[in-house]
């Protein structure tokens, strides 16, 4: 659509230009010239903008991910320090920690977190945080001597 109307804007522009009538003006000013050009770089910075958004959600960081890792990691320490969790839950959990950690890097590898890519790792990070709870929660205690 808004290529449409940026080759509107330069037909129009081109026709001012040429001298020729248009369905906006019967006769062309110099005026209209200046502000037909100026239609025209902004229809072309518009469709710029357009088109380097057009590739979404697309981006290198998580820091979102960082941030729910590093808490997650916390609260898996802060419960085995506690005598919530045994040796063998929390290497568990560890180990679903470097997990994800594996799946942000292979998402990471190509230089950018697709949607997708992120849904994952959300899906990922959701599922390590219900685990820490039911697993902090339950019955099993690390005896203490």
């Amino acid at each position: 659509m808004l290529l449409c109307i940026a080759g509107v804007v330069v037909a129009h522009a081109l026709a001012l230009w040429k001298g020729q009538p248009t369905w906006l003006h019967t006769k062309p000013r110099s005026t209209d010239m200046r502000k037909s050009l100026q239609l025209v770089l902004v229809a072309l910075t518009a469709g710029a903008a357009f088109s380097a958004s057009a590739q979404g959600f697309a981006r290198s960081e998580t820091p979102e991910v960082d941030v729910r890792q590093a808490r997650q990691e916390a609260r898996i320490e802060r419960a085995l320090s506690h005598g919530e969790l045994t040796r063998f839950e929390a290497r568990d959990l560890r180990r679903g920690q470097r997990q994800i950690a594996r799946v942000e890097a292979a998402s990471k590898a190509d230089g950018f977190v697709s949607r997708s890519e992120m849904r994952t790792l959300t899906t990922l990070l959701d599922e390590a945080d219900q685990k820490i709870r039911q697993m902090s929660h339950d019955r099993d205690t690390r005896r203490r001597h």
